[in-house]
């Protein structure tokens, strides 16, 4: 028995070592757009880059919902520790993209969800910096560039925000 359960956990050690590798990362890049919420809410990559269980290079993400996307960048770097998942957090160090796009307003799907908007899970991000949002018409009513810097903290129901935006509209 304990020979056994040695060899599934070693098995299962080997099998996440695997999914560090490039083989791998493509195959969680693939799976990542067949997940598909209730809401419509689609999420691509075109590849990722570094160790998903740390600091990870985000090629090409591009956020949809059921009419095409709606979000794009081509480059996001995160720093993450996944392994804060077994305790229910999400636990971010710093997310950074130097360009987002934002097309147009997202068109999510109606669902029958009644209860919290916040989730059920703590999420902490210690560092949010979008260099540069290119927002686009649709969103607005006309182009307009914006940056946001700062960091949150979502903890037993309750959002804490500490953030700075400005934009070519004027608006802080």
């Amino acid at each position: 028995l304990g020979i056994g359960l040695f060899g599934l956990l070693a098995l299962s050690l080997i099998g996440l070592q695997v999914l560090n590798t490039g083989p791998g990362q493509r195959f969680l890049a693939s799976q990542l757009e067949r997940i598909v919420p209730s809401s419509g809410l689609t999420i691509a990559v075109g590849r990722l880059e570094g160790s998903i269980y740390g600091r990870l290079i985000i090629h090409d993400l591009r956020v949809g919902d059921p009419q095409g996307v709606f979000v794009t960048a081509p480059r996001v770097e995160l720093d993450w520790r996944p392994v804060a998942i077994i305790q229910r957090k999400l636990q971010i160090n710093s997310l950074t993209a130097p360009t987002v796009r934002w097309l147009r307003l997202p068109r999510l799907n109606k669902t029958d969800n009644t209860g919290p908007i916040l989730p059920n899970f703590d999420i902490y991000i210690g560092k949010l910096l979008l260099e540069r949002v290119i927002i686009e018409p649709p969103v607005t009513g006309r182009r307009q560039l914006a940056r946001l810097e700062g960091k949150v903290d979502i903890r037993d129901g309750r959002a804490l925000v500490d953030a700075q935006a400005t934009s070519t509209g004027g608006d802080r």
